[in-house]
């Protein structure tokens, strides 16, 4: 083995020792943004869970969301949720967060959440923007798709 040769497999050493501690520093970032977060959006969630009842997977109903309208704070509760989500979601768009420790972690819940508030969703998109939760829809959308994915693989 010459010289070359053996600089060129050094370089790719160190180009794949470089590419693990990357991926380990992302999943450290994601889990202590997680940590920081989802105490937010739990105690959010059961706000508006415990007000409605919302037992397993029940979704909020046109008279829920009619409440919700309604009341500044129940909304604020929604609008704050949804932001803690969008962190997560803009982040693993832009490579910050690694979309399979959320999956890991918490997938199902993103999701659970997404599906139980979609009225809310709805209402947001139509009085400020269609674009306003884009981000956050690509994201559930990409956790879906991945837990399915997941899911089959897990079928023999």
């Amino acid at each position: 083995m010459g010289r070359g040769s053996l600089f060129i497999k050094q370089i790719k050493l160190s180009r794949e020792n470089d590419e693990k501690n990357e991926l380990t520093r992302k999943k450290e970032m994601t889990l202590n943004t997680y940590s920081a977060l989802v105490d937010n959006i739990l105690t959010h969630n059961r706000i508006i869970h415990d007000k409605f009842n919302l037992v397993g997977k029940t979704k909020l109903s046109e008279e829920n969301m009619q409440i919700i309208k309604e009341d500044s704070d129940l909304l604020k509760h929604l609008d704050h949720l949804f932001e803690y989500i969008n962190q997560l979601a803009v982040g693993t768009k832009q490579g910050i967060y690694d979309l399979d420790t959320l999956i890991g972690i918490s997938g199902r819940l993103f999701v659970r959440l997404f599906d139980r508030y979609q009225l809310y969703i709805e209402f947001t998109k139509e009085s400020y923007s269609k674009n306003i939760y884009k981000d956050v829809e690509e994201f559930i959308d990409l956790i879906r798709r991945e837990l399915i994915k997941n899911r089959e693989s897990m079928i023999w």
